[in-house]
């Protein structure tokens, strides 16, 4: 029984999902909205097979109207209840990002055109959320959170969407997956790693600039106002592409982090051994860069320097498609 019970689930799960794909946006109509009469109903189609046996046997027209009227009304909230749904608007909106371990939140919006009542919003893992009214042209947002367990993408919560209105008899629901992800950071952990004598990369861009400048990691595209003797011309004749590249900053203090400075640690460790280093490196207000296997984060600080850093942590060894910043190109 427990094996049937598990394909039956697992079927069910696979064709909802393909009813209801992950959306960034959608709007409720026939083909998401699922509704079924709840016990409430059941009970009360109960009641009318009861009257009408009743007023049969006795041949009492009265009980028979009272009968019919019972299932007038059922059948009208069928309709009232399908239509408190249909036509709603679901968007997905920010998601948070954050350490391992800790929640993190999503933002989602719910927007109508007419007047809704008796929506209750809830998910996997996350609490209800009863919305008495939701009035015409009224847009409200709602805040679902999830907890990490591991570094890396962390996709919003499947939400479930349901409302009994108007009599209670009727459930209509529908399953709402936003098409949002945000970052999990890997937990900052001090390992007691020393930092190793490396390379400076500062050096090696040095060097490179002046043995060949189409060879540094920051290559940008032209903007106007940059100086003509920074324009490189081999690579504009070889990609069309016209692109300036600056020698590093020379003078004043950086730390350059890297991940051949972990090698004695497993991936994961080392990972937040960096992180670790990289929240040091902020809170003290010096410069730092990131060097890790696919990925350059050239030498800065502030808060956009830290949180490229710690995305970059967070996606070490990711498709490329999801890395922001600088990624090292393999020579031609």
């Amino acid at each position: 029984m427990g094996m049937l019970r598990d394909a039956t689930e697992a079927t069910l799960e696979r064709w909802i999902r393909t009813r209801t794909p992950p959306r960034t946006r959608i709007r409720l109509g026939q083909r998401q909205i699922f509704i079924i009469p709840n016990r409430y109903g059941m009970g009360l189609l109960l009641l009318v097979l009861l009257l009408f046996v009743m007023g049969t046997n006795y041949q009492n027209n009265l009980v028979l109207a009272l009968a019919f009227w019972l299932v007038a009304l059922f059948v009208l909230s069928i309709h009232l209840t399908y239509l408190n749904l249909s036509g709603l608007q679901l968007q997905a909106g920010h998601s948070a990002s954050g350490f391992v371990g800790a929640p993190m939140q999503h933002a989602v919006h719910l927007h109508s055109q007419r007047p809704r009542y008796g929506l209750l919003v809830s998910g996997d893992e996350q609490p209800e959320r009863w919305l008495d009214e939701l009035a015409a042209q009224e847009h409200v947002q709602l805040s679902v959170q999830t907890t990490p367990q591991q570094r890396g993408l962390q996709p919003a919560p499947r939400l479930r969407v349901e409302t009994r209105f108007p009599f209670g008899w009727i459930t209509a629901w529908t399953y709402w997956l936003p098409d949002q992800q945000g970052i999990a950071w890997p937990v900052p952990v001090d390992h007691g790693a020393q930092r190793t004598a490396t390379e400076d990369p500062e050096a090696q861009q040095t060097t490179a600039w002046r043995n060949d400048p189409e060879a540094l990691d920051d290559v940008r595209e032209y903007s106007p106002g940059d100086p003509q003797r920074r324009i490189l011309w081999r690579h504009y004749a070889r990609r069309g592409v016209l692109a300036v590249k600056a020698p590093p900053p020379a003078g004043g203090e950086t730390r350059h982090l890297d991940s051949r400075q972990v090698v004695d640690l497993d991936r994961e460790s080392g990972l937040q051994q960096l992180c670790w280093w990289v929240l040091e490196c902020d809170a003290a207000g010096t410069d730092w860069s990131l060097r890790l296997p696919d990925y350059w984060l050239p030498p800065g600080r502030g808060e956009h320097q830290r949180l490229q850093g710690l995305d970059a942590l967070a996606l070490s060894g990711s498709a490329p498609a999801h890395r922001s910043g600088k990624k090292k190109e393999a020579a031609t």
